[in-house]
């Protein structure tokens, strides 16, 4: 006989840098009569958007007067995110 067990939880991130998700499951019956243990945890991919600061706007140019700034990516998307 296999063991039984429930999921208590939904996924946890681990971390954006990761891109994993886990949770853990509550065993409420031990095998018995040489069953198999089940795995208590789980692990998937998760999708990480994409996270960005803008940097200040530039003085104005003169000749064209446009202002331009730059964009600096603190998380970088990962598995499918945008």
């Amino acid at each position: 006989m296999f063991s039984l067990f429930y999921f208590a939880t939904s996924y946890i991130l681990l971390g954006k840098t990761s891109g994993k998700q886990t949770r853990t499951a509550t065993v409420t019956r031990n095998p018995m009569n040489g069953g198999v243990a089940c795995s208590a945890d789980e692990e998937r991919d998760c999708d990480i958007d994409c996270e960005y600061v803008w940097k200040p706007w530039s003085t104005c140019n003169a000749n064209t007067g446009k202002q331009d700034r730059s964009v600096t990516v603190t998380t970088p998307s990962l598995n499918g995110g945008t």
